[in-house]
């Protein structure tokens, strides 16, 4: 949960308040218990929260959505150090009794779509056609053009696994069967070696 909702950069910390940093309701609430505890002093929540929202509300229209969304980026995927949840453990995507499917079928989820929400062009080409380049105190995002084309890693080989068409959703049924496909060809490799 983000404490405040506006850019660090615009934050003020010689002559600035804290009505000004655009506070949650619920931030405001542990602030408020924090305060009456450690300074013994009662304080109503309406003494920190005033009518800030409506300002807020105008400085987000002032400055456009897209000012927001780029500070968010910044802030909390190109300046963190620790791991997002997308690129953490395991366990933080999928759940413990998730449907059991084949492991072909697990690699051929339908890649137009992220946590089951339909990309746009333009997001899949971030998702698949950018890197992430370390910096010393910020990364920042190297974007290729599409190749349309995946390497496929299965027992000791590796496969080219190229879409059909570059301006069409790809189909999870034909991933699956291409899938299906490099399994069947590395068995069959794997009795010539054994036969040999």
């Amino acid at each position: 949960m983000p404490l405040i909702s506006v850019d660090a950069t615009q934050v003020n910390e010689r002559d600035g308040s804290i009505l000004n940093l655009g506070q949650k309701s619920l931030v405001a609430i542990e602030l408020r218990n924090w305060i009456t505890r450690e300074f013994e002093a009662p304080l109503q929540s309406s003494e920190i929260m005033t009518d800030q929202w409506t300002s807020l509300y105008q400085r987000i229209q002032e400055v456009g959505p897209e000012v927001i969304a780029d500070a968010y980026e910044r802030q909390m995927y190109l300046e963190r150090r620790e791991p997002l949840p997308e690129n953490g453990p395991f366990t933080f995507i999928h759940p413990i009794n998730a449907p059991q499917r084949s492991q072909a079928w697990r690699a051929a989820i339908a890649p137009d779509t992220l946590h089951g929400e339909t990309l746009t062009s333009e997001g899949r080409n971030w998702l698949f056609y950018a890197t992430r380049l370390p910096g010393i105190s910020v990364d920042s995002m190297k974007h290729y053009s599409p190749n349309h084309t995946v390497a496929v890693l299965w027992r000791r080989h590796v496969f080219e696994l190229k879409s059909q068409s570059a301006d069409q959703p790809i189909n999870a049924q034909e991933v699956y069967a291409a899938y299906r496909e490099i399994r069947k060809t590395t068995e069959e490799l794997r009795e010539l070696k054994r036969d040999c």
